[in-house]
């Protein structure tokens, strides 16, 4: 019986953190939002072994990606692909390094939270010691409001998460990028209006984004840097960007527009750290010992 049922440790515990080199999985670790005496909690972001988030509010909120675009004459890369992907859960954030050969002997280091209002999430990038020239990139789509049948929980579908919450084409359909620009802050802003619900959405100073057909979303990054909407009449859009990496780190937000939270967040940097405090004192009044797990 023994045999048949033993598996191999995929996640190793290492200070406190579940740590996995080169996971295949998607959407399999939620890192849950907020609960008020007005808002039940439900909001998650699903995160997981590779840097691709699917927002839950309940319902599709659609998913963000991360990758890297090079100076060199090279194919770039969504980081879900790149040569190496260390992903740390560490109670209540996900944090990656991500390594490829197109980064040198640099890395990219994300961290994900969710917000400390309302349902939301930010993303802080940084990068270390990577080639000059290296632009980070992204794309996000699918607001779709679809849930399964029992919202999306592990186990509890047709599909595994891993499948169920990848961004489908007919998702796309009625959302609407609206692009505008936060007056305190210069950051790029852009609305996504779709029947399910209001996206917010902003990007570091100095980014470049346009709405694209679906076929981009399975393709890699472009190369070319564009500001715009590039496929507006698109029936299946999806929104691409990317910004220049530089010595601060870089942060990207992802709001429900009637969740109770601010619309734009005015210092995505401070309220990163402020809430980035706020779980470590939470996760502190529970403590595990993990010593006996080999």
């Amino acid at each position: 019986m023994e045999s048949r049922t033993r598996r191999p440790l995929r996640y190793k515990p290492v200070d406190g953190e579940f740590v996995i080199r080169n996971g295949k999985e998607f959407f399999n670790r939620p890192l849950y939002g907020v609960s008020t005496a007005t808002q039940s909690g439900d909001f998650r972001v699903d995160a997981g072994d590779l840097p691709e988030f699917s927002m839950y509010l309940p319902g599709h909120g659609g998913n963000l990606k991360i990758g890297f675009v090079t100076a060199a004459d090279a194919t770039p890369k969504w980081a879900a692909n790149a040569d190496e992907v260390l992903a740390r859960y560490r109670p209540g954030r996900m944090i990656y390094e991500i390594r490829d050969l197109m980064l040198g002997k640099g890395m990219l280091r994300a961290e994900v939270l969710t917000t400390d209002e309302g349902a939301g999430f930010v993303v802080k990038v940084e990068g270390t010691g990577v080639p000059a020239g290296i632009r980070l990139a992204w794309a996000f789509a699918g607001v779709s409001g679809r849930r399964g049948q029992r919202n999306g929980d592990i186990g509890c579908e047709r599909q595994p998460v891993s499948q169920f919450f990848q961004v489908r084409r007919e998702e796309c359909e009625g959302n609407h990028y609206v692009f505008e620009s936060s007056a305190a802050t210069g950051r790029p802003v852009v609305r996504v209006l779709s029947s399910a619900a209001e996206m917010v959405l902003t990007f570091p100073v100095g980014s470049m984004g346009s709405v694209r057909d679906f076929e981009s979303w399975t393709a890699p990054p472009p190369t070319e840097s564009v500001r715009g909407t590039a496929a507006m009449d698109s029936s299946h859009p999806t929104l691409i960007g990317s910004v220049g990496l530089r010595n601060a780190p870089l942060y990207m937000t992802i709001d429900h527009a009637h969740a109770g939270g601010s619309s734009v967040m005015t210092d995505p940097g401070k309220s990163f750290e402020a809430r980035s405090i706020q779980v470590k004192a939470i996760a502190g009044t529970l403590k595990i010992d993990n010593r006996m797990i080999t």
